[in-house]
């Protein structure tokens, strides 16, 4: 048995929630009503608009704001003859919300619609909603699933940022980017599959995130700047067709030890895997740019990233600024006649 509300598990003989702490009773009643209103079109327009206030939207409406108390909503259809198309900016955030439930006809969500919903547990997010704005969900604390329909091309910036107990994400397989901070901060994220043709990941969109491994598509051609910072990573290993790893991308990731690079890579960011527990380097065949010599990462006569063990090869002159940032208790040689950054041993 699940709870009408919530959807959270109900076991034998309990009588409240123990998710959303209602009574199941009222939950019901609650959920019933909510149902009801949504699905008889022939509701009065009057009865709508005690409920919700309304404003034009390209061919139909946005809902501006919700004027009711139940904390269930099953939002309209349809509205003076016309779609609900809709749900604008900051439109219900920081209500005490439990469940939202979408209709088929609204297409997109604004900017904050629903930020900080702290109560928000279920989201349904029906076929047809094709954008879903800046900060939609951020602060959304105790959502802890979400399934994006495949008509879904375009989330916003920290859409789902902070939402710290959000475990289990269904990505929609047209999505070709992660947006910046998209799941910035959700602790509790430990997997997600991203989608064959994603292109890129952007700025800090995984950062913070719980994820231990994670499989980039050979379709990504970038990874932004700390877009996988401060995450429990073991190993990386980037496809052979992406090109860039951006400033701090794998940064604070302090249990990665071991990273394979791909034959396409042709720029590394500063400070890139800063602050890890680097051990193994591994380049692909053929890469015209990077090359691995004891055991760390050389472009030219430049050593670019280093390990605690690394030792500098004989062809090394430079000493990049950011090569050793965040190994403790490194002890390195510095042969005779390679430039070094005064600078970078203060990193260390």
């Amino acid at each position: 048995m699940k709870c009408p509300v919530c959807n959270a598990e109900i076991q034998p003989k309990m009588t409240d929630c123990p998710s959303c702490h209602l009574a199941l009773s009222q939950a019901k009643r609650l959920n019933d009503l909510a149902r009801m209103m949504a699905a008889d079109q022939d509701l009065p327009d009057e009865v709508w608009e005690e409920l919700y206030s309304f404003a034009e939207w390209e061919k139909g409406w946005q809902i501006v704001e919700y004027l009711g108390s139940s904390p269930t909503l099953y939002l309209p259809r349809v509205f003076k003859g016309k779609p609900v198309l809709h749900v604008g900016d900051y439109a219900f955030d920081s209500l005490p919300l439990l469940a939202v439930h979408l209709p088929k006809s609204v297409q997109s969500l604004g900017k904050g619609a629903f930020w900080h919903c702290d109560l928000l547990k279920l989201v349904t997010l029906s076929e047809g909603l094709s954008a879903i704005g800046e900060d939609c969900f951020a602060g959304c604390a105790d959502l802890k699933s979400v399934s994006l329909p495949d008509s879904v091309f375009s989330l916003g910036a920290g859409c789902f940022a902070d939402c710290i107990n959000l475990s289990k994400v269904k990505l929609p397989t047209s999505l070709d980017h992660l947006s910046d901070r998209a799941f910035l901060g959700c602790e509790r994220l430990s997997s997600i599959s991203l989608p064959k043709d994603l292109v890129s990941l952007g700025d800090q969109s995984l950062e913070g995130t719980g994820l231990t491994r994670l499989l980039l598509p050979a379709t990504s051609l970038y990874v932004g700047s700390r877009a996988l910072a401060n995450t429990p990573l073991t190993a990386v290993s980037i496809p052979d067709e992406t090109e860039a790893l951006g400033e701090g991308a794998f940064a604070e990731c302090g249990a990665l030890t071991k990273v394979k690079l791909g034959k396409g890579l042709k720029q590394i960011g500063a400070d890139c895997f800063a602050y890890t527990a680097l051990r193994s380097l591994s380049v692909a065949k053929g890469n015209p740019v990077y090359r691995v010599k004891g055991g760390a990462l050389l472009s030219g006569d430049v050593l670019v990233v280093g390990t605690k063990y690394c030792t500098i090869a004989r062809e090394v002159k430079i000493v990049a600024r950011h090569a050793f940032v965040g190994i403790e208790g490194l002890t390195l040689t510095i042969p005779q006649g390679v430039l070094a950054d005064p600078q970078w041993k203060y990193d260390c």
